[in-house]
């Protein structure tokens, strides 16, 4: 009798445990996703020349306090791979065509426009309890490094 009680009472006190444990270790994920084209419209560009950058950008930042003995660091090691294109517009182009002697006269060229598609990548982000990145931060980060791909086309 004693023996069928403490078999009892412990497959009680296990299924109580089993479904406790089990009840914590549910997730609830929901994930939405929506794809919206906002506009599709023909394109009559001219690509002249393409290049590929590869940058690597370094941050680092530190906050100091008292007398500088004490101090909280972040740092960031972010790549940036850039495609470049240089190509023009052909829409606005201003021709003319000789049909009876069956020529096509450009007249005027436009500007060459330049297009940068970066692809931004974190590889370190290392950051204090005290001193963390900002979404802004972040942000000036992408900004800066993308920069500096422009400052070498230029």
């Amino acid at each position: 009798m004693r023996v069928s009680r403490y078999i009892l009472i412990f497959l009680i006190g296990f299924f109580i445990a089993k479904f406790w444990y089990q009840k914590d270790n549910k997730s609830h994920q929901k994930v939405e996703l929506e794809v919206v084209v906002n506009a599709i419209q023909n394109m009559s560009k001219l690509v002249v020349s393409s290049a590929s950058f590869s940058e690597v950008y370094n941050y680092e930042d530190s906050k100091k306090y008292f007398y500088d003995v004490l101090s909280f660091n972040k740092k960031a090691i972010v790549t940036v791979n850039a495609k470049v294109e240089v190509g023009y517009d052909l829409s606005k182009l201003d021709i003319q065509i000789d049909s009876v002697a069956q020529k096509i006269i450009i007249n005027k060229v436009p500007q060459e426009e330049i297009s940068i598609s970066p692809e931004v990548k974190y590889f370190d982000l290392q950051q204090s309890q005290f001193n963390t990145f900002s979404k802004e931060e972040l942000n000036a980060i992408n900004r800066k490094s993308i920069e500096k791909i422009k400052i070498l086309l230029s």
